[in-house]
């Protein structure tokens, strides 16, 4: 049955005395949830009250049957749950009943009552997820509240997605009167979801959503953020139905893993052997350039594979770099920074060599370099990882990396190869990090430039090594901090570094220096009668807790 039959088949079971139970039984995603409110919120039947719950995540009948109470008396406020044995078809609730029921503002008089229930409507309870209720709630205790909403009048739509294996089969036999399956989405419900996209729907979309409406619509919001990005930074495209399609894929993907599972399952043994090469992300897009070459939608392997690749970082970091680099290569004559996947290995070469290249001569930053570098030197300790690639000389392209401040990320791309890369590169970062810092303390001088290199050193501390804080320790202790003129003065300027100083010290590496300020003591023995300057001392210590040997009383 397709889904556009929906509201014949509610009219008639609006009309029906004999019916009370309809199950609307389709797959997840396919549209039952959205054509039934649709239907509701257009029904301008007058004797009918809807009412609505989702089945998913509650815990209690309980819970379920306040859903329902609260939209049948909105101006009420429940302060506490409604029992599941509360009658939804009253207008009113007795007290008397002996449930445990609490309400605000309830004015409601015995004329009142008996006006509304002389206006009773039909009530209709639409039961949405039923498949995926709480397994604390036993399957023949929901029979029973179903039949006790049958013998109040109420009518019952249940939307589920019931397999034959199913436990909730049973329901079928004990309570349902009537089974519509739902096996085709209305093409007008996926084209109006789409909304101004919906010139890119053909039968080749409609086969990759397989009716899923949810995955649709996830799709959707990725592709307008793709098209809004490309836009807004002036990029020019023309390739909106591969861009849609990519975009449904990888959410499907990354949601549900189905295509990688499927493309896993394609190889053979021997295929499977070399998975192991590639990280999540490398297996997710060679999985969705099959399904989407199998479906004739894409045709190029290396330019294809870096556009996939690109999406995937956007939906999962945010990353717009492999983007950008695709729609604006950075060689004219080709786009040297695509996907090494396809290539054959003395092509992977040729190319890897330009990109190296590019990269040694590089002389600034740009917004998209880090992470075009980034997934380049990914590709060369992946898919480049079995080839002679002697010719790079880590120590050069360390030195560049440093030089742009640049720190790759491979959080998502954790390999073997990838991983020794990574510890290579922080070897010799750290080291580069301590030449210069013990270059720029040796050369400390009493200056503004000395307090701007002590809120450095402060800044950073934390994650400099043992080795460097020890060098700061020993060069600090080496430099006098504060400049007195005749009776023990201190210029502002100088106050001020004192405390960029002191904070340092009590906040990061007191213990490593507990003496630091041992020439204050030595400037009051100068200075013995200056009381000001013994109150400041006095207040350093106490303001950053610092370890001073006592000879300041």
């Amino acid at each position: 049955m397709k889904l556009n039959q929906l509201d014949n088949v509610l009219d008639k079971f609006l009309d029906n005395k004999e019916l009370s139970v309809i199950l609307i039984n389709g797959s997840w995603g396919i549209g039952k949830t959205y054509k039934i409110l649709s239907y509701r919120d257009n029904c301008n039947r007058k004797d009918v009250k809807f009412l609505y719950c989702s089945f998913f995540g509650k815990k209690n009948l309980d819970e379920i049957n306040t859903v329902f109470y609260n939209q049948l008396h909105p101006c009420r406020k429940v302060l506490n749950v409604v029992n599941h044995v509360v009658k939804l078809a009253e207008a009113t609730v007795s007290i008397s009943s002996g449930l445990n029921l609490t309400f605000k503002n309830d004015s409601t008089n015995k004329d009142k009552r008996l006006k509304l229930k002389s206006k009773k409507k039909q009530l209709v309870v639409i039961c949405d997820d039923l498949e995926r209720v709480s397994k604390d709630i036993d399957k023949d205790d929901i029979i029973g509240y179903f039949n006790e909403l049958i013998l109040q009048g109420i009518k019952i739509v249940i939307l589920a997605h019931i397999k034959k294996e199913d436990q909730f089969s049973e329901y079928k036999e004990k309570v349902v009167d009537r089974i519509y399956q739902i096996s085709e989405t209305q093409e007008s419900i996926i084209k109006d979801i789409m909304g101004d996209n919906n010139n890119l729907f053909n039968n080749k979309l409609k086969k990759l959503i397989n009716n899923n409406l949810r995955m649709l619509k996830k799709s959707i919001v990725l592709y307008n953020q793709i098209v809004c990005f490309l836009n807004e930074n002036n990029i020019k495209f023309n390739d909106n139905d591969k861009l849609m399609s990519i975009s449904i894929c990888v959410v499907i993907e990354i949601l549900t893993g189905e295509l990688s599972q499927n493309y896993v399952n394609s190889l053979t043994e021997e295929g499977k052997k070399y998975l192991g090469w590639y990280t999540e992300e490398q297996i997710q897009a060679n999985a969705i350039y099959k399904k989407l070459a199998n479906d004739n939608i894409l045709f190029n392997p290396s330019s294809d594979m870096t556009l996939i690749i690109a999406i995937i970082n956007i939906y999962l970091q945010e990353d717009y770099g492999m983007l950008i680099s695709y729609y604006n290569p950075i060689s004219n004559d080709d786009n040297i920074f695509s996907s090494l996947f396809f290539d054959s290995d003395e092509n992977k070469i040729i190319k890897v060599k330009k990109q190296y290249n590019y990269i040694l001569n590089l002389t600034s930053k740009e917004v998209d370099t880090e992470s075009i570098i980034e997934n380049a030197i990914c590709e060369w300790y992946t898919y480049g990882s079995f080839l002679d690639l002697s010719f790079i000389d880590e120590t050069k392209l360390f030195t560049k990396l440093i030089e742009l401040d640049i720190t790759p990320d491979f959080t998502f791309r954790q390999t073997k190869d990838i991983i020794d890369f990574e510890k290579r590169f922080s070897v010799y970062k750290n080291q580069k990090i301590k030449e210069k810092i013990i270059i720029e303390l040796n050369q400390f001088e009493k200056t503004k430039s000395f307090k701007e290199k002590i809120e450095n050193i402060q800044s950073n501390f934390p994650v400099y090594d043992k080795e460097i804080k020890e060098e700061i320790k020993s060069n600090l202790l080496k430099n006098k901090f504060y400049v007195t003129d005749l009776n023990g003065d201190i210029s502002p300027e100088y106050w001020s570094i004192v405390h960029s100083v002191c904070s340092l010290v009590g906040s990061n590496i007191r213990e490593l220096i507990p003496n630091l300020l041992l020439d204050f003591g030595k400037l009051l023995i100068k200075y013995p009668n200056d009381k000001s300057l013994k109150s400041r001392i006095i207040g350093l210590k106490e303001q950053y807790k610092l370890d001073i040997k006592d000879i300041i009383e």
